[in-house]
């Protein structure tokens, strides 16, 4: 399996290149396909999940950054806390995030993600 922090590290790589490539494909990559995003709304599904992301990045932040600042080990997922900064025409935005990380076909994908 890999050590918890060296996974989150590894998805907030993903998830930003795919964030600031603007590539809805990528972002669904991501995640599982019975996910759930949890912000202003409840989003489920991966189809679903990234179509709430790129309304979100269409509105301007054309830029995000991911750091951990906690990841452990539960059962079989991995719970990451991240600080993140998105940068855009809207200006920027910095807040904590949550992920819920579980292996999916030899990758691993976001269950479920909050933003405050």
């Amino acid at each position: 399996m890999g050590e918890p922090a060296a996974i989150a590290a590894e998805f907030n790589d993903r998830f930003a290149a795919a964030w600031n490539d603007g590539s809805a494909e990528a972002l669904a990559a991501l995640y599982a396909p019975d996910a759930l995003l949890v912000g202003r709304a409840v989003v489920s599904g991966r189809a679903a999940v990234a179509q709430a992301l790129v309304a979100l990045r269409a509105q301007g932040w054309d830029s995000v950054s991911l750091n951990p600042v906690a990841a452990r080990r539960s059962g079989d997922a991995i719970l990451v806390v991240n600080d993140f900064c998105a940068i855009g025409g809207a200006g920027k935005l910095e807040a904590r995030s949550s992920q819920v990380l579980v292996e999916v076909d030899g990758s691993w994908r976001s269950a479920m993600h909050t933003a405050a």
